[in-house]
């Protein structure tokens, strides 16, 4: 049984080589056959250097530099797809959860139904203002997907390879790989884990990224964009306060037995047909978006790369 390990790197300087010691020999204790997929993602640390340093130590060690910074996610799909163990971990490499913890998930996997193991943080981030914006999208996002996670946002997870193949197979859906989990017939545990708080160096989500997360589940995995949001919010306005107003004269002109003013509900009845043209746009734009990101996704992933293995 090979076990793999798949983690991205950025700007991990202090903490990368404690993180591989303590690693390794974690995964050494569950199987002899082990490997560690780091995806150093353009880091502009000195981290490239710090894991060269134990790649002649550690035979077992993959190594893969970005040329182009592609942020966590992408870097984090590149690490699985170059993975070729049975089971395979995927943990940031900030030690913000302890690499230990891997052993306690191996032990929850025996003798039980699962296909993917994932962390479920009991002590996060203390700003009262950003918990309560995470518990809103993950409350929502729930309510979307077909799993009910408690820590939609954990990136410490334990995965059989033939889920694993199955999340690949899915294109330009694994970059958004939360959303995709929630998305599929999977069974899913999630096991408690303690977050280390004095580890945490500033979360790389805002609440823009969170409601963004939002709109891309509801928009079916589009990563959407703000001309979008824009479009969609004049239509709504625009349709609603046409129709309200034209609604409204007909209403008026019924009660009191008059003429319709023409010239306001004409305008009225304008304003309705702009609004309806924009959600006409924004659909047009939301393909645009769509295929335009496909296509940026794909070059990044496909980016050039450096492998020593």
């Amino acid at each position: 049984m090979k076990i793999s390990l798949a983690s991205p790197v950025y700007n991990d300087s202090q903490k990368i080589q404690e993180f591989i010691h303590r690693s390794i020999k974690v995964l050494k204790s569950i199987s002899n056959d082990v490997e560690v997929v780091l995806v150093n993602d353009c880091s502009t640390d000195d981290s490239l250097t710090k894991i060269k340093e134990l790649i002649t130590q550690y035979s077992c060690i993959k190594l893969i530099n970005l040329t182009v910074n592609s942020g966590q996610h992408l870097a984090t799909s590149i690490a699985l797809k170059h993975t070729t163990g049975d089971y395979i971990f995927m943990m940031d490499s900030d030690l913000q959860v302890d690499p230990e913890n891997m052993l306690s998930f191996y032990e929850e996997s025996k003798n039980k139904n699962w296909d993917i193991i994932s962390a479920n943080r009991i002590s996060r981030s203390n700003n009262f203002s950003r918990k309560l914006g995470s518990k809103v999208i993950s409350f929502l996002l729930q309510k979307i997907g077909k799993n009910n996670f408690r820590d939609i946002g954990s990136t410490f997870k334990l995965i059989k390879r033939p889920v694993l193949d199955k999340l690949l197979s899915q294109d330009i859906l694994i970059q958004n790989l939360p959303i995709l989990i929630m998305n599929l017939n999977l069974k899913i545990i999630e096991y408690d884990i303690q977050y280390n708080n004095k580890q945490e160096r500033g979360s790389h989500y805002n609440y823009k990224d969170l409601v963004f997360a939002l709109i891309l589940a509801l928009l079916n995995f589009s990563t959407g964009s703000t001309m979008l949001i824009i479009l969609i919010f004049l239509g709504g306005f625009c349709s609603i306060l046409g129709i309200g107003a034209v609604l409204a004269i007909i209403i008026w002109g019924i009660i009191n037995q008059s003429e319709l003013p023409l010239t306001i509900f004409l305008f009225s009845l304008v304003v309705s047909i702009i609004g309806l043209q924009f959600f006409l746009i924004s659909m047009v734009v939301f393909k645009l978006e769509r295929i335009n990101k496909n296509l940026d996704f794909r070059k990044a992933i496909n980016q050039r790369i450096e492998y020593e293995d």
